[in-house]
């Protein structure tokens, strides 16, 4: 039964997940995240439309706890549905089940992961749009230029990218492995066509903007009511890595952040 290995992982880290979990507002987007799926908002840049749609599905059918409760029993279910899925796509790459039960493990059970898994933040459902993008390659390897694999890849990259930008970091690794195929021209550009219109579907997800800027709701970071608004957004063009403020970030303001960003990066990595 292929599915059932999953399917524990994923109770498994539910269970201690929802255990672990913050029981309301905690630091950072926390409260922005939770305010935008309560009432359909736009949160900052690029205004995480995905995120919004879904803690507001995911909190409506839950008839307790106020919303950051039901906001951060979102990102539990994501980072453990992100496991399982890990935990699939590893038994498809041939790994044995001692070591793909043992890379989930140790990812699953790292301090950067545990808190990431028990606040609202948009990260739970990045994790799981890269896991299924694993999960993709993994299945369809040897025929990711086909027509299904091809919209399956592109439809996942795109609603991963109306979530978080950083999705693109995992394109080398999607045209490496597909590159590894050799296919005929032809199928590859039928196969980029298909993933270019699938992944078009998925971003469309960010119409959320303008519709919910349209009626001027609580939350409405650049009212999006026209395309020069909602390209600064998209764009983040005033709320970047290194622009936290409308009002941009002066150069030496910019350089003298870069040691502490590399800093900071390196001490995640652990």
């Amino acid at each position: 039964m292929p599915f059932l290995e999953p399917l524990l992982v994923f109770l498994a880290f539910l269970f201690l997940d929802v255990f672990c979990m913050a029981p309301g507002v905690t630091f950072g987007d926390s409260g922005e995240l939770a305010a935008a799926a309560a009432n359909l908002s736009v949160a900052h840049a690029p205004g995480y439309p995905l995120h919004a749609l879904l803690g507001h599905l995911l909190g409506s059918a839950i008839p307790w706890g106020g919303w950051a409760y039901r906001t951060n029993l979102l990102t539990a279910v994501l980072a453990a549905a992100c496991l399982g899925i890990l935990a699939s796509a590893l038994r498809l790459a041939g790994f044995s089940r001692t070591a793909r039960l043992g890379a989930v493990l140790f990812l699953g059970l790292c301090g950067l992961w545990r808190h990431g898994s028990s606040v609202t933040e948009v990260f739970g459902l990045h994790l799981l749009a890269l896991a299924c993008v694993a999960w993709v390659l993994c299945r369809f390897r040897g025929s990711l230029w086909e027509p299904r694999p091809a919209a399956a890849l592109g439809l996942t990259m795109g609603l991963g990218l109306a979530n978080h930008h950083t999705l693109v970091l995992a394109l080398p690794a999607v045209l490496w492995q597909a590159s590894r195929e050799q296919p005929a021209l032809r199928k590859v550009v039928t196969g980029i066509g298909i993933a270019a219109l699938l992944a078009c579907v998925g971003m469309a997800c960010y119409l959320y903007l303008p519709i919910r800027s349209s009626v001027s709701p609580p939350l409405d970071w650049g009212h999006t009511t026209n395309l020069e608004r909602f390209m600064r957004v998209l764009l983040r063009k005033d709320y970047g890595s290194f622009e936290l403020t409308v009002e941009g970030a002066a150069p030496v303001s910019r350089w003298s952040q870069i040691p502490r960003y590399l800093g900071f990066t390196f001490k995640e990595l652990g």
